[in-house]
């Protein structure tokens, strides 16, 4: 959620998806955690890309037409969402995509604080979730602890950071590597 490339990813992999027949599995990791593992850090934070990161997006948006809003409390503290999207990516992934999809549009299109419980519970009701069963995941252990394990194996599988994607064992990264992973997808190269 809280990375704006992730948000074109997440569009572009549904459509991927719609396109090639292939099914995409969300799973929800850590950012913060999985840079600090991989020893990198956010493009925002590096003076140069941090300065050129509204120019990029805005670009990427029209691109790609997909809707986008920098978010003016960027970054978000997401991990809240992201252990409910942990715990719904258990009990039906189909359903966690199409929930992660609603709130990336709450972040990155109509920049709703992830504080503001109602317009959250909003976005959540608009993915087709109940708002408090979300929050029961979000406040389960066992979904804290499924969100460090998914982080800590996107690290052992070599991610650095967000949006990754594998298939099978090949890693593409970024979100301006869907275009190479759908030809590949088409052809069978690794």
């Amino acid at each position: 959620m809280v990375s704006p490339y992730s948000h074109f990813a997440a569009h572009t992999a549904a459509k991927l998806a719609e396109t090639t027949g292939r099914a995409v599995r969300w799973r929800a990791f850590f950012l913060g955690g999985v840079l600090r593992a991989a020893g990198n850090v956010a493009p925002a934070t590096v003076p140069a890309k941090g300065g050129f990161l509204g120019v990029d997006l805005a670009r990427e948006s029209r691109r790609l037409d997909v809707p986008f809003s920098m978010h003016p409390g960027f970054p978000m503290n997401t991990l809240t969402l992201m252990r409910g999207l942990i715990g719904l990516e258990a009990e039906d992934p189909d359903h966690a995509a199409r929930v992660a999809l609603s709130l990336f549009d709450a972040m990155w299109v109509d920049n709703v604080p992830t504080s503001d419980a109602p317009r959250i519970a909003e976005a959540l009701t608009r993915g087709g979730v109940d708002p408090d069963a979300f929050a029961a995941l979000a406040a389960d252990p066992a979904n804290k602890a499924r969100l460090k394990d998914q982080s800590d194996e996107a690290v052992r599988r070599g991610a650095f950071g967000a949006p990754t994607f594998f298939v099978g064992d090949r890693m593409w990264w970024g979100h301006d590597r869907m275009d190479q992973l759908a030809w590949c997808l088409a052809h069978g190269c690794s």
